[in-house]
C-alpha cells in the first residue's frame, strides 16, 4: 500500500537521504522538498526526474 511522501517523512525515525522525483502524483517535488527540510533539516536530499 503506498502512503503519502509527508507522512512517511514523519513515520520514520532516521533518514539516510531522501530521495525524490520532480514529478510526482498529487504532490511536486520542490514543495515536497521544502517541506521535508522544516521537519527533517539534517537529512540530505536527492531530486531526479525522467
Amino acid at each position: 500500500m503506498a502512503i503519502s511522501p509527508r507522512k512517511a517523512v514523519l513515520d520514520t525515525d532516521v533518514f539516510v537521504a531522501m530521495n525524490t522525483d520532480i514529478k510526482m502524483p498529487k504532490q511536486d517535488g520542490f514543495k515536497l522538498i521544502y517541506w521535508a527540510k522544516k521537519h527533517r533539516p539534517e537529512t540530505p536530499v536527492l531530486m531526479m526526474t525522467g
